[in-house]
């Protein structure tokens, strides 16, 4: 029996918990009493968030992880496995941009975009699909995407 079925707490992997949207994800679930493994690229920032967010408790492990590495990110779930239980739900929040003019954009931008936000969030799918799977079937998977191509901050973006 995983901790998850005997605390009755949802364990949720975020990806991009360091960003505004990640964060604030992160942030809601731990007011709700759930248990979050939280991961980023950028580890530096993610515990940053932690310190300034006040997310000082047993409910979150922090990891960095790249996530188009699928390696990492089996990594992560049998860690947070073993942390929390059956992981629950998955929140691929991660996403990555360039701030080039879109038409000026090289090949190695958008190669580096693709990774991170097309292959990226299909590895995560794949991978938690296979713990869910395991652990018996269901699961919920939420893949987040951005806004900014209707309303952009930086119109070099899209």
């Amino acid at each position: 029996m995983s901790k998850s079925e005997t605390s009755g707490r949802s364990v949720i992997l975020v990806t991009g918990a360091a960003g505004q949207i990640g964060s604030a994800i992160v942030t809601a679930i731990l007011k709700s009493e759930g248990c979050v493994i939280a991961t980023d690229a950028d580890i530096d920032n993610l515990q940053i968030d932690a310190k300034k967010l006040d997310w000082v408790t047993s409910r979150i492990a922090i990891k960095q992880c790249d996530i188009s590495n699928r390696k990492q990110i089996q990594a992560v779930i049998i860690q947070g496995t073993l942390d929390f239980g059956i992981i629950d739900s998955l929140v691929a929040n991660a996403g990555d941009s360039v701030f080039e003019n879109y038409l000026d954009r090289s090949d190695e931008s958008i190669a580096w975009v693709s990774k991170v936000n097309l292959k990226g969030t299909l590895v995560c799918n794949q991978e938690f699909i296979k713990h869910r799977i395991q652990a018996g079937g269901g699961g919920i998977i939420v893949n987040v995407a951005s806004h900014n191509d209707v309303v952009s901050p930086d119109p070099r973006i899209y």
